[in-house]
């Protein structure tokens, strides 16, 4: 799946995550997609990133790219597509489509082909 993952992420964002774990980045996306992102010329425990990425990963986008100031991506088509998984997980659980939509605030129809993208998706992986 991280294969798929880094497939559906923006160019930008796939080189970013050939640094940093993947996890890390999509907390990256998570805080300040969309924005931009000062990256400490040296990383310290103390950052404020630290307690979201982990100083490990803190210091390898340092020693990449400290210094400057980064531009997020929101990583939309990546964030559809784990909606989706998620989705078809609570579906095959048990929860019917109406209940999803209900719990997502969406029409029948999306969590229908949602749950078809991310059954598409798996059988790529």
């Amino acid at each position: 799946m991280d294969i798929l993952k880094h497939k559906l992420l923006p160019y930008k964002m796939g080189n970013l995550a050939k640094v940093i774990s993947l996890s890390a980045l999509l907390k990256i996306v998570e805080l300040r997609g969309g924005g931009q992102l000062k990256i400490p010329k040296r990383a310290h425990a103390g950052h404020w990133l630290v307690e979201h990425i982990g100083l490990e990963d803190l210091q390898k986008l340092a020693e990449q790219c400290g210094g400057e100031r980064i531009s997020i991506d929101r990583c939309c088509r990546l964030n559809k597509m784990l909606k989706a998984t998620i989705v078809l997980d609570e579906f095959n659980g048990g929860a019917s489509n109406w209940q999803l939509a209900k719990k997502y605030q969406v029409t029948t129809r999306t969590i229908i082909n949602w749950k078809n993208a991310a059954i598409q998706l798996r059988e790529e992986s």
